[in-house]
């Protein structure tokens, strides 16, 4: 869980460990990573880690996911969480501040998800290389979620499976 220290980020861990997974935390908050692995270790038998990574660097992103510990054997689930936001008047928003909204925001995703699919991890990740379709996966499509599973992808409407509680209940 990217930006899993705090907020939705971590509310997604802790639903991902009541439900008996294990959940690796990527975060800059050094502090609020440690505390909440503290935390979700409290609430269940299942492994956490935290990763402090600063997700606007490829190279920090490629290092953590590449030196995983051998008990998170397996990459099932990426949820990109984190986000940053630019809130300085458009015409006064300086380029280099953009700049680290958009390798936050889209380009991390792209780096973790790659990092996840490739040929190195076979045995830890259900990702395929070729789509970026992992088992399901979860992301953001307009407002609403926008979830996948096995291969499909379906939107936030309940009648159509979406939603991060019918994907974790999905099997």
């Amino acid at each position: 869980v990217t930006g899993g220290a705090k907020g939705i980020g971590r509310a997604v861990a802790e639903r991902f460990i009541s439900e008996g997974a294990q959940v690796i935390i990527l975060d800059i908050d050094a502090n609020a990573g440690k505390q909440c692995v503290e935390s979700l270790r409290s609430l269940g038998k299942q492994k956490a880690l935290f990763l402090p990574c600063d997700l606007a660097i490829a190279a920090e992103i490629e290092a953590a996911i590449a030196g995983l510990p051998e008990q998170f054997n397996q990459i099932d689930v990426l949820v990109s969480n984190a986000a940053i936001s630019v809130t300085d008047p458009f015409l006064e928003t300086p380029l280099e501040k953009w700049q680290k909204t958009l390798a936050v925001n889209l380009t991390a995703v792209f780096v973790c998800s790659q990092c996840g699919s490739v040929d190195g991890f076979p045995q830890r990740s259900r990702f395929d290389r070729k789509s970026g379709v992992g088992q399901w996966f979860c992301g953001r499509k307009g407002s609403g979620a926008l979830c996948g599973v096995q291969g499909k992808s379906a939107d936030a409407d309940p009648s159509h499976g979406g939603g991060l509680g019918s994907a974790l209940n999905s099997g």
